[in-house]
């Protein structure tokens, strides 16, 4: 605040092994539900949700916030 500059916060799943998902593109969640739950929680508190365009393409996401309540929804920004 003090430098004029925007909080960023960085949600990465990844495995024990630092996979993010099977080779085989079989799987779908690496987080359980109470990781996911937070996620969100702190999604709906942020200005806006940040991804790639290979993410995009792959896992198709929706981007919002929908396990908690919220009166907003965060901006949607893909990097291409």
């Amino acid at each position: 605040m003090t430098r004029g500059r925007p909080w960023l916060r960085l949600k990465v799943a990844a495995s024990l092994d630092g996979k993010t998902a099977l080779n085989n593109g079989v799987s779908q969640w690496i987080t359980g539900p109470d990781a996911r739950r937070d996620a969100h929680v702190w999604r709906a508190r942020s200005g806006a949700v940040l991804t790639g365009i290979g993410t995009v393409k792959d896992d198709n996401p929706r981007l919002t916030v929908r396990e908690v309540s919220t009166t907003r929804q965060p901006l949607r920004v893909v990097i291409d």
